[in-house]
């Protein structure tokens, strides 16, 4: 069986815009995922909010690489990942 090998790159870049004093927006990019949480200018602790979201994930990047877990199991991890994030 002939195996094809696909590559990517990839980057990411935020920008403050024309109405913000800071920028609130993280990102995260690695082998098997590529994550941009947006936060939310002009709220309250957008900041926290998108860099906590981010770190989570990457926290997570370790399990969710574990080659011994099946699909099923990363895809409830992740899916369980999201939901606390999202609360």
């Amino acid at each position: 069986m002939k195996r094809t090998l696909h590559f990517a790159s990839f980057a990411w870049r935020s920008e403050l815009g024309l109405h913000r004093d800071g920028n609130e927006d993280s990102g995260l990019i690695s082998q098997n995922l590529i994550a941009v949480a947006d936060g939310m200018g002009g709220y309250a602790g957008g900041e926290v909010a998108s860099r906590t979201a981010i770190k989570t994930l990457a926290d997570l990047l370790p399990v969710l690489n574990n080659a011994e877990l099946d699909p099923q199991s990363r895809d409830e991890i992740f899916r369980t990942s999201i939901s606390e994030i999202d609360t």
